[in-house]
């Protein structure tokens, strides 16, 4: 019995015989993968160099790159690690109640009155504030790309994140709520 699989997709011949020289492949690769994965993290202010292979086991194009803050970027293959003051997007408890987010919203709620009274370059200058206030202690904007694992956001999105979050709190609670 098959389970509707086509016999020719299962790597296993009629008489019983597996298949394994596409397995072995794969097994190579993912050494090969997993290796270069090591070495990078180990130094992680490497940039990514032309000698890196990519997730097809070429070394064409490199499959890691580094910003200018030592943090990695969406096209890698390796997952951030959250950290307590890093600011996640998204919702349901584990972003609600992630350390980071309570302290960013303690944040909004400090500066709720004067962002309010202010006008609009203010406004701006408040939420780069904030910005800047949560990655000088090391903390990140992070959001999940397509594939489910956590990205930084760029420092416009981070932005607008803070003006997003000060406007959904005078929704919620309105201006004087601490």
């Amino acid at each position: 019995t098959t389970f509707g699989i086509p016999r020719d997709a299962l790597p296993v011949s009629s008489s019983g015989e597996t298949f394994t020289d596409r397995h072995q492949l794969w097994i190579e690769k993912r050494r090969r993968i997993e290796a270069e994965r090591k070495l990078l993290s180990s130094c992680p202010d490497t940039t990514a160099s032309n000698g890196h292979m990519n997730e097809n086991g070429d070394s064409k194009q490199p499959h890691i790159s580094w910003t200018s803050d030592a943090s990695v970027n969406a096209t890698s293959a390796t997952p951030l690690e959250i950290r307590s003051n890093d600011v996640l997007f998204g919702r349901g408890k584990t972003v609600v109640e992630h350390v980071g987010n309570l302290r960013f919203r303690n944040m909004i709620g400090m500066q709720m009155t004067e962002y309010e009274n202010a006008n609009r370059l203010e406004k701006t200058y408040i939420t780069e504030k904030i910005v800047e206030a949560i990655k000088g202690s090391d903390g990140r904007f992070l959001k999940r790309d397509e594939g489910g694992e956590w990205e930084e956001v760029d420092h416009e999105t981070a932005r607008k994140k803070v003006a997003h979050a000060f406007r959904n709190r005078r929704k919620l609670y309105g201006v004087n709520v601490f």
